[in-house]
């Protein structure tokens, strides 16, 4: 981003006077990625991003990787369009990847947010829009091994 220093971008405020700077998940599938992924993310972040594609029912999105400053910077995905919306996951330190989360509709809202101290790579993911499921339902299957 020419217009403005890394840790405004996707702040949730426009500070390009073209909105490039909030610009995050509108087609269809794609990435999102920490700023400067692979390297270091910097301090004090306040990320939003708002996946969503157009003509999609549910988004899917498959997490490859998280490394942050464990209890103090998080990944938060929410089901939704703002940081109000259910949580679905919240990622910190290096949790086993990739993962994958579906929303319940159109939108996810990823949250990045991060401490005023440590840096680490960040997170990198990508989504894809689904269309023609109005309502997913999940659950686990837990198996045990069974001997006769």
């Amino acid at each position: 981003m020419k217009c403005i220093p890394g840790r405004w971008i996707l702040d949730g405020i426009q500070d390009c006077n073209d909105g490039s700077d909030e610009i995050c998940g509108r087609d269809y599938e794609g990435g999102v990625t920490s700023p400067f992924y692979p390297n270091d993310y910097p301090n004090r972040m306040n990320m939003k991003c708002l996946i969503e594609p157009p003509n999609a029912d549910i988004v899917s999105i498959i997490i490859s990787e998280v490394q942050t400053e464990l209890d103090y910077d998080f990944v938060n995905v929410h089901d939704g369009d703002s940081t109000d919306s259910s949580l679905l996951a919240t990622l910190s330190g290096y949790p086993s990847a990739p993962l994958q989360i579906v929303s319940s509709g159109p939108k996810i809202m990823i949250h990045f947010t991060t401490d005023n101290f440590g840096t680490r790579n960040g997170f990198s993911l990508t989504y894809r829009g689904i269309k023609g499921i109005k309502t997913l339902q999940m659950f686990t299957i837990h198996s045990q091994n069974l001997t006769a």
